[in-house]
């Protein structure tokens, strides 16, 4: 699925990406057809490209839904690299991340819906 992706942009996974396919964990599945990936495998998938895309600004939303515990681990540190490289994140979630430097912002629209929290973090320093 990587592969494929990587393909048709017609680029390599690049460094960002083959680390995230390390951290990951995604190495076993690069030749895999993605109708045989679990939804945390594919979650991983995503993340993965997204690291490879070279993108400054990742807009996410419920990154760490389907993923286990080491992949989340693996999700922060993701993030944490991004920004101490001078990415931007923005993320809407119900869950937590703790991000350096991060501003929360909580919704909570209706009383008797969960709150979502938009957390949007940027390298230290970095322009708003």
């Amino acid at each position: 699925m990587l592969r494929f992706a990587s393909d048709i942009r017609g680029e390599e996974a690049g460094p960002h990406g083959t680390v995230a396919i390390d951290r990951l964990g995604l190495a076993p599945l690069l030749d895999r057809p993605a109708r045989q990936l679990s939804a945390g495998q594919r979650r991983r998938v995503a993340l993965a490209r997204l690291a490879a895309s070279g993108a400054r600004v990742w807009l996410m939303d419920e990154p760490a839904a389907a993923l286990d515990a080491p992949a989340v681990e693996a999700l922060h540190g993701m993030l944490r690299a991004h920004l101490a490289g001078g990415g931007i994140a923005v993320v809407a979630t119900h869950g937590d991340v703790t991000l350096p430097g991060a501003r929360r912002l909580d919704l909570d629209v209706q009383a008797d819906a969960s709150a979502v929290g938009v957390v949007a973090a940027a390298a230290e320093g970095a322009a708003w």
